[in-house]
Formats: structure tokens, C-alpha cells, sequence
């Protein structure tokens, strides 16, 4: 479909197998390892959108100014899949980003 994955900080590559989780872990990673500390930046947590939406909800209402009907929102359970085939490192490296983000 001609995907064209960013190039930041002169790392990554648009050459790779997009059917290689590696190659999006490389991607995630280099995308997200630059996204710089900022009042005006609000990352969210998936697990904890999952575990509390209407509370993300809400946070995302007070740091946009805009109200947000939550009224037809429920809970769903995710169910977890292991990743196949990701190189343990890049997996750790991707794991400790995501961790910082959503402090």
C-alpha cells in the first residue's frame, strides 16, 4: 500500500518487510524515542484507557477544553497476544519508551 514510515534523527530506513514486527518495533521506536517531554504533549495509556475510559476520557476533556459525552461508553476486555519473532532488544527498548511516555 506504499507505506512511507518517517525518518527521524537520520534513523531508520524506508526499505524493510513491513510483514517483520522488527520493522515496526524500529519504527515505534524511532517515532516515539523522539517525541519531546512538553506541557503541550498529553500521551495516553492504552491499558489504562482499557482499564478506566471514562477517566481517560475526562482527562482528554480537561486538557482539550472540550466537553466529551461518555454515555454510550463500556468497558471491553483486551486479550493479549505475544508478539512472535521480535528481537527481545528492540522489544525492551520499545517497552522502556512506552513506560517513560506514559510516566
Amino acid at each position: 500500500i506504499g507505506q512511507r514510515p518517517f525518518i527521524l534523527n537520520g534513523k531508520g530506513r524506508h526499505e524493510g518487510n513491513t510483514g517483520d514486527i522488527n520493522y515496526w518495533l524500529e519504527r515505534w521506536v524511532n517515532y516515539y524515542e523522539n517525541v519531546p517531554q512538553s506541557d503541550q504533549i498529553t500521551v495516553l495509556s492504552y491499558e489504562g484507557f482499557l482499564a478506566d475510559p471514562k477517566g481517560t476520557l475526562a482527562h482528554i476533556e480537561q486538557v482539550l477544553e472540550v466537553p466529551i459525552s461518555t454515555d454510550a461508553l463500556s468497558k471491553f476486555a483486551k486479550t493479549p497476544k505475544e508478539v512472535a519473532g521480535a528481537n527481545p532488544e528492540l522489544l525492551g527498548r520499545a517497552e522502556a519508551i512506552y513506560a517513560k511516555l506514559i510516566g
